[in-house]
C-alpha cells in the first residue's frame, strides 16, 4: 500500500510528498530487510523524487543498486519499472 501511495503521489505531481513517503518507507524496508519494497522504492515512480532534487546520477545509481538485488532470472514488472525510472534519468 505504501509503495502504491508513493506511485500515486508522484504521477498528481506532488514530488515532495512523494519523496518524504518514499525516503522514509525505504528506510523502514532496509531495516526490515524487505527486497520487494526496498527494490520498489528506488525504481519506477518513485524514482522521480532524485530527479525533482536534480541529481540524475544519484537517480541512476539508485536504480542500479535496486536491480542489482533483484532477480536475473525472468521478467518481471520490476524490469519494467526499471525501464521506466532509466528513461526519466537519462
Amino acid at each position: 500500500m505504501r509503495l502504491f501511495a508513493v506511485n500515486c503521489l508522484a504521477q498528481l505531481g506532488r514530488l515532495a510528498d512523494a519523496e518524504a513517503r518514499a525516503s522514509r518507507h525505504l528506510r523502514e524496508s532496509l531495516f526490515r530487510g524487505d527486497l520487494y519494497a526496498a527494490v520498489n522504492l528506488r525504481i519506477g515512480f518513485a524514482n522521480l523524487r532524485w530527479l525533482a532534487s536534480d541529481e540524475p546520477d544519484l537517480a541512476r545509481r539508485a536504480i542500479a543498486d535496486a536491480m542489482h538485488e533483484w532477480s536475473k532470472r525472468g521478467v518481471h514488472l520490476e524490469h519494467f519499472y526499471e525501464l521506466l525510472a532509466l528513461r526519466g534519468a537519462r
